[in-house]
């Protein structure tokens, strides 16, 4: 712009034309200009040749100059983004959810992803919460997690927020509801907030929410008496001494057979509303063992590298778009949403009109199809099939371990495969030559320096047990191990450590093989370096952690 103002005498908007001109590689427009900056910069007394010569490295910049550029910008942001995300995922997510706190979708799909990858999101607490941050909170006897943050919630201003942040970092945390009136200015903080807060669970530590809800006009009352005498200076004789002075007011609870509890999808669909996502339980959570009986893959495992291929998953509708092709024919958009994190299903029109009765928000669909992940977009799945019934789809080999009922609290998975043995490739990124590939790209090795099982053989779906080669030694064992996937990455991850070294605990002539259940596949993992010695006792404990149809001994 400079150039082009200060040499050939542009305007400052005619400058920013060349300017935009040259930013989107416009061959015309940087043409028409050439003869206008050539004539301006001759009058302004640079000779005719200079001038060319200046204007041809415009042009040529304009071939490389600003994608090389930003190229290159977005490449070390790109590094440093993926080094932070790779070693310090807490923290990345912890900031990444702060910097997104007012975007309610966006927070959803944050929250889905640190599930998945076993970071554990505390819900909103005015105990524990601040006002903008999403912190790292140390527990003792567990893992660290994240803790939400109250001006993430729907309805809830910064300036009251910050009023209970002051009170409790003043006095310290808040005893009970009686406290937490009396402390805080609920004038200030307006009854839609209160109302906000109590809905999300903020002050579960005080009493259930429902009971809450019914004694909200009493607490912003006492609270409001409370300061309002304050404010006017009023004191009692127990202010003059060491005692202290009484309550202006106290919060009476409803009987507990007053009022019955709120239903649990109710409170789901405030959370959900409020924060973006499901903050105490998950509504498909129930579902689980159905879902993981069915063999479906879940939602956050499916990446770029799975373009094309046959999936099945399950989730809960949350909303349908209706569209139109080009010849007017109707299909759909479809959001599901599992424990794990939010996809998009496409049903072209022939499909959509199929199984149409069955879009509505709320239901529980399961989907058959293939991936989309065309150009690295984010994977869809192009529905062949629909269907409410979670049963159709079960395992007809019985002897396909079912998998075991999920923790009570909700799984916590994301968009990134983990890596669930830390010595082998990632068995959930199978790629279309038939090999995998690990979750972050660091070929194995470990950030951390950990240890972990010697190397495996290359992770690829396994043939049939009847197809593997017979043991040469006719007096050893061969244990066969079914991993079951609980839908928590983490605790995946640990249980196949702990088996790993159950197995290699004691040498001896027998050996074995790991499979884990991938979709409509299983994945095996052979350890050729590697015995174990197999006993009773060794079958017992396996069957004790994996279940009975998950160890088989031949």
């Amino acid at each position: 712009i400079r150039i082009a103002a200060e040499l050939a005498g542009y305007a400052p908007g005619d400058a920013d034309r060349i300017r935009k001109a040259v930013g989107k590689k416009k061959k015309s427009e940087i043409d028409a200009h050439r003869s206008k900056f050539v004539a301006g910069a001759v009058e302004n007394g640079i000779p005719q040749e200079t001038a060319e010569a200046i204007y041809g490295d415009i042009e040529f910049f304009a071939r490389y100059g600003f994608n090389k550029a930003h190229a290159a910008d977005y490449a070390l942001v790109t590094c440093q983004t993926a080094y932070l995300k790779a070693h310090f995922p807490m923290e990345y997510m912890a900031a990444l959810l702060t910097v997104e706190r007012s975007n309610t979708e966006k927070i959803g799909t944050l929250v889905g992803e640190c599930r998945a990858r076993g970071i554990e999101v505390l819900p909103p607490n005015v105990n524990f919460s601040y006002v903008s941050d999403f912190v790292i909170e140390e527990r003792k006897g567990d893992e660290s997690a994240i803790r939400f943050c109250m001006n993430a919630i729907k309805n809830v201003g910064e300036g009251p927020l910050q009023d209970i942040v002051d009170a409790r970092e003043a006095e310290g945390r808040f005893k009970d509801v009686d406290d937490f009136c009396s402390r805080v200015d609920l004038r200030r903080v307006g009854r839609r907030a209160l109302e906000g807060l109590i809905k999300v669970g903020a002050l579960d530590d005080f009493a259930p929410r429902h009971h809450l809800l019914a004694i909200i006009d009493r607490m912003i009352n006492l609270s409001s008496s409370t300061h309002k005498a304050s404010s006017v200076g009023q004191m009692s004789m127990f202010d003059l001494g060491e005692f202290d002075a009484p309550q202006l007011g106290s919060i009476l609870y409803p009987e507990p057979d007053d009022m019955a509890p709120i239903p649990q999808r109710e409170v789901l669909a405030w959370e959900k509303e409020l924060a973006g996502t499901y903050l105490s339980a998950h509504p498909i959570q129930k579902y689980m063992k159905d879902i993981k009986a069915a063999n479906t893959t879940l939602l956050g495992e499916i990446d770029e590298t799975m373009h094309k291929q046959p999936i099945m998953v399950a989730g809960m509708i949350n909303f349908v778009r209706p569209h139109q092709t080009k010849k007017g024919k109707p299909m759909a958009f479809v959001e599901i949403e599992d424990v794990q994190t939010i996809r998009e299903v496409v049903l072209f029109p022939r499909t959509y009109e199929a199984y149409k009765p069955l879009l509505n928000p709320g239901n529980l669909i399961v989907v058959k199809g293939k991936v989309d992940a065309a150009d690295g977009r984010s994977p869809k799945i192009l529905a062949d099939t629909v269907t409410n019934e979670l049963t159709t789809y079960r395992a007809a080999d019985e002897s396909t371990p079912v998998m075991p009922p999920p923790p009570p609290e909700p799984p916590m998975l994301f968009e990134e495969p983990p890596r669930i043995a830390e010595s082998v490739a990632s068995p959930y990124e199978p790629t279309e030559n038939g090999h995998t590939n690990g979750s972050n790209g660091h070929n194995g090795h470990e950030s951390n320096g950990s240890s972990r099982p010697e190397a495996a053989v290359a992770v690829q779906p396994g043939p049939p047990a009847e197809t593997l080669p017979a043991n040469p030694d006719p007096s050893a064992h061969r244990l066969h191990i079914t991993l079951p996937r609980t839908g928590n990455f983490t605790k995946d991850k640990h249980r196949l450590k702990t088996v790993y070294n159950l197995l290699t605990e004691k040498t001896g002539s027998d050996d074995f093989i790991i499979y884990i259940p991938n979709g409509n596949q299983k994945i095996q993992i052979a350890f050729p370096n590697q015995s174990t010695r197999y006993t009773a006792h060794l079958e017992q404990k396996l069957v004790q952690i994996l279940g009975a149809k998950s160890v088989r001994v031949e």
